[in-house]
This record gives structure tokens, sequence and C-alpha cells, in this order.
């Protein structure tokens, strides 16, 4: 499991392409894969990637895609899924209308939009360090 996330961020790093110009920072969840990996920690301090680790047990709260798209796409889907229900009295959703729905739900849910509001949400930016009472 180490492994695989150390060719993974091996493989971000050389996708990002940071430079002066354009910084990245990378967040992470606080499992021990992601945080205690030496070679990941090694490699990011060669290219000048911050990494930042949400405390354990608090992502629910912490991590922009989970609080904003990922529950997006579950209320979206829930929605194209009743539609498609309502139109088709006594039939199950089966799999070819599963993957049509989904990616109906996606499209509605993928914006920048709702990514900027995940960011804002869990007051990583623009930082809040009151955004929990």
């Amino acid at each position: 499991m180490k492994d695989s996330f150390t060719q993974m961020f091996k493989y971000f790093v050389g996708f990002v392409k940071q430079s002066k110009k354009d910084l990245v920072i990378l967040t992470l969840d606080g499992h021990h894969f992601h945080s205690r990996n030496i070679k990941v920690i090694q490699c990011a301090r060669e290219n000048r990637v911050p990494i930042v680790c949400l405390p354990p047990h608090s992502t629910h709260k912490l991590q922009p895609l989970g609080v904003s798209f990922i529950q997006s796409l579950k209320t979206y889907d829930a929605w194209k899924i009743e539609i498609w229900r309502k139109a088709h009295p006594n039939r199950v959703v089966a799999r070819y209308q599963i993957t049509v729905l989904v990616g109906k739900a996606y499209l509605k849910s993928a914006t920048a939009t709702i990514a900027t509001n995940g960011f804002r949400k869990t007051g990583l930016f623009p930082f809040n360090r009151h955004i929990f009472n």
C-alpha cells in the first residue's frame, strides 16, 4: 500500500509541474500510509511540494471534496433516480440506467463553484481557524 502511494505521489509531482509561479500544496488525510511515508516526504521536499495532513478522524469535516462535491453528487444522484423511477413505474433501475443517471448527476455537481465552496466550507481557503465551534 505504501509503495503504491509513493508511485501515485511521484506521478502527481510529474503531472502538476510545480514552479515558482504555479505553487501546489497537497492536502492529505491523516492516514499513516500518507503522513509517515518517508519516501513521499523526501520526494515532496526535493520537489518543493508542501504537504498538509489533516488530523485523523476529522476528514468528514475537513476534506473539500467530501464536504462539497461528494455531498452534491449524492443529492443530484438521488434526485435523478427519483425522477427516473417516477417516469418508469414498476421498473427496477438497472446497471445501464445507473451509469447514465450517475453521469448526469456528476455533470451537475462537478463545477468550479462547488469545488470552491468545499474549500471555503472547510476553512482551508481562505483560511478560517474558527470554522468549527
